[in-house]
This record gives C-alpha cells, structure tokens and sequence, in this order.
C-alpha cells in the first residue's frame, strides 16, 4: 500500500483539519479495507451492503477489489476511513457507484472529494454514464450524489435510483 495521494504527495485535510490521503486500490489493500468494514456502522445497510457476515463481506470486499476500480481514503497513519468503488458493465460505457465512509469521517467532505476523483477517473477510462441505488432514508447520501452531480432517474418510498452523464 502506497501512503501518497492521487491527489498529490501532501495529505488533504478534511473540514475538521484531520489529514487524509486518496489512493486507487487493488488486492494489497484486503487486509485494511476489512479492517474499516469490521467496524462500519451501519452494518449492513439499509440496502444489505456492506454485508453482515464476516465472510460474505470478505468475498464482497475482494469481488470489488478484482472487478472494479476503487479508491480508499485514509489516514496519514494508513488506517482507511472510506471506500468507493466503479464496477464497469460489459459495454465500459457506464458503471455502477458505490461509496462508503467510516461513521467516524462522515459529514467531512470525504465523500465528496473520493467521488470528485471517482468521476475523473471514469472519465478518463471513457466511462459515459454512472449509476447507483440509495436507500431513499439515507439523506445524507442522497445529499452527496446531488452536490457532486448526480441527478434522479426513479425515486420510490425505499430506494433512489440516480446517475450522472460524464
């Protein structure tokens, strides 16, 4: 695991000045991005990710880790406080989103900086169109898919379907 940012060598702060470095991820990073989800709350989430099981969540994590591309937000002591993930459809014009940030990092900006880069790395890959489904409770989400772009294709009392054209 490499300690420096995509986003340059010097860590980023977050609105509450602790410093964070964006890294892309591969398996390398196993170990640690289960170490956030062992404690991630919460567990699972309103739409059964991440999963409760200690095992289904390491076959979700490495699933991830092999077929999409990710990022990691972490800790200039190397702990990762969150996680966002494009999984590319066949076609690799578009790809589903997900992102997940430790409940202690929430409300930082974190999330909205790993999916300003998320969004810069599709667009690089030629990846037209993301896609994702919230929980239509999870308002803060919901909040962060709107700032960064994300506009409403179908919304229903549980979920929010969304995307954003690149």
């Amino acid at each position: 695991m490499e300690q420096n940012s995509i986003l340059g060598p010097l860590p980023l702060l977050d609105k509450k000045g602790r410093g964070f470095f964006i890294s892309k991820a591969d398996l390398s990073y196993l170990k640690p991005l289960l170490e956030m989800y062992s404690c991630f709350y919460p567990r699972p989430g309103p739409q059964g990710l991440p999963p409760s099981g200690d095992n289904e969540c390491a076959m979700w994590v490495k699933d991830l880790l092999i077929k999409g591309i990710n990022l990691v937000a972490m800790t200039e002591k190397g702990k990762i406080i969150g996680h966002c993930a494009l999984l590319p459809a066949k076609s690799f014009h578009e790809a589903e989103y997900m992102i997940f940030v430790h409940q202690d990092h929430r409300n930082a900006g974190i999330g909205t900086l790993l999916t300003q880069k998320a969004k810069e790395i599709a667009e690089e890959k030629g990846i037209k169109m993301l896609w994702l489904c919230v929980s239509s409770i999870n308002i803060p989400a919901i909040k962060l898919y709107l700032k960064t772009g994300f506009s409403f294709k179908l919304r229903t009392r549980e979920e929010c379907f969304m995307y954003l054209r690149l």
